[in-house]
């Protein structure tokens, strides 16, 4: 592949996209099951099927990495626009999740904090792939100007 932006890319989409699902799933069994949701069994089972996916868009960071100093005037806007895209749709869907959660009166109090707390840990785990690969972009631009 000519321009490893586009590996950033395709990356970023594939982990943003099933981290919100991924998030949503745990939201949903949190809002579903109430005060007798299992905080610690359900965070592990998170952690687990986030693991699984984020695995395919580690593998193509890496090949990309690998590819970033064969590199020749490539063109990165178009790939920056898209994991900002990316970001922005995983936020934007993290915290309208959690605002579906906090604003049904049934809810509890204390399920309330605990999608409080799992929204930042949703948008932390969203924001993590878009970042790496605009940085990596970036290093593939000083890379060209050497």
């Amino acid at each position: 592949m000519e321009n490893p932006s586009w590996l950033f890319v395709i990356a970023t989409a594939i982990a943003v996209v099933g981290i919100v699902i991924i998030f949503k799933q745990l939201i949903s069994r949190v809002h579903e099951q109430g005060e007798k949701f299992e905080s610690k069994k359900e965070l592990a089972s998170f952690l687990m099927k986030l693991a699984m996916v984020e695995g395919i868009p580690i593998v193509m960071i890496a090949f990309g990495m690998m590819q970033i100093m064969e590199t020749t005037g490539i063109d990165y806007v178009i790939p920056l626009i898209l994991i900002f895209c990316f970001l922005l749709f995983g936020l934007i869907q993290i915290f309208l999740t959690r605002q579906q959660v906090n604003n049904d009166p049934r809810t509890p109090e204390q399920v309330k904090r605990l999608v409080s707390g799992y929204s930042i840990l949703g948008a932390a785990f969203a924001s993590a792939f878009p970042i790496i690969s605009i940085a990596l972009i970036f290093m593939t631009q000083e890379f060209q100007t050497l």
